[in-house]
């Protein structure tokens, strides 16, 4: 049941994804264009174009997501706390042995795990 759930929630997830419609788009312009149906592969560019100027004019996933963090809102953090697990891989291991220190890679969020689990982990 668990196995059945997490393949439809990975094809259901891919769906909703903005890539994978323009990836089908740009599918269906193909077959449109060898099949010599130049009409509809216009109306898909057309209306491909147009949905990605509509998504980057208009950002829609910032009002979306300050409604749900509005809604349910973070954890407060426990009293106590016994440990901290940092999950890592921002390492730049290269320029790590070169130095002889510690050396995080250019940015990202795994070089902001490194960077706020060290004051945590003093207090």
């Amino acid at each position: 049941m668990d196995t059945g759930f997490f393949i439809i929630a990975k094809i259901v997830g891919a769906f909703l994804l903005v890539d994978t419609w323009l990836v089908l788009a740009l599918v269906g312009v193909m077959v449109a264009l060898l099949r010599q149906r130049y009409r509809t592969a216009l109306w898909i560019t057309g209306g491909t174009m147009l949905s990605v100027v509509v998504l980057s004019a208009f950002p829609l996933a910032d009002p979306l997501l300050a409604k749900i963090e509005q809604t349910y809102s973070a954890n407060s953090t426990p009293e106590r706390v016994d440990g901290i697990i940092l999950l890592g891989g921002g390492g730049d291991l290269d320029v790590s042995r070169r130095w002889g220190r510690p050396e995080l890679s250019e940015g990202g969020a795994l070089c902001r795990r490194f960077s706020t689990g060290a004051p945590i982990s003093r207090s």
